[in-house]
């Protein structure tokens, strides 16, 4: 199992005009933690050039499958953080921020779970979490191994 996450302390920061059309989904999920699962999961390319590793990138991006989880993986969880304290102070929540459309329901969290439908990840989730206002300032990738069925060490 992997776990790629990148989670901000600060909030929208007012980029209102830019987040409020792309949303996490699109500003993060989209761009920037498709590309870490890419260069995860990509078979390794004939050579480093740039044609190689793209067209090892696109691979990936086309084996990804439908979840095969329980219903409530499949989906992902998009939230938005309404009120918010960063080291014991009160800052603005998503709809408090300067400039927010109150009306707004622009996802600041997405939580989604994907599997690639090839014989090198099968059976393998990859968890991909972003957010903002979250506790800690973190960009990682997690690996899980699986316990082997026999252990003689």
């Amino acid at each position: 199992m992997f776990e790629i996450t990148v989670a901000e302390e600060v909030g929208i920061e007012g980029r209102w005009g830019y987040l409020i059309k792309p949303g996490q989904m699109r500003d993060m999920i989209q761009n920037h933690l498709l590309q870490i699962l890419c260069m995860i999961a990509m078979s390794p390319p004939s050579d480093l050039s740039a044609d190689s590793i793209r067209d090892e990138k696109v691979k990936v991006l086309k084996s990804l499958a439908a979840s095969t989880a329980p219903t409530y993986a499949k989906k992902p969880y998009a939230g938005n953080i309404l009120r918010a304290s960063a080291q014991g102070k009160k800052v603005p929540g998503y709809l408090e921020e300067e400039g927010a459309n109150k009306s707004s329901n622009t996802e600041t969290f997405v939580a989604i779970r994907v599997d690639i439908d090839n014989w090198r990840w099968a059976g393998v989730p990859f968890y991909l979490r972003t957010g903002k206002r979250l506790p800690t300032k973190c960009s990682e990738v997690v690996v899980y191994f699986k316990t082997p069925e026999l252990n003689l060490f």
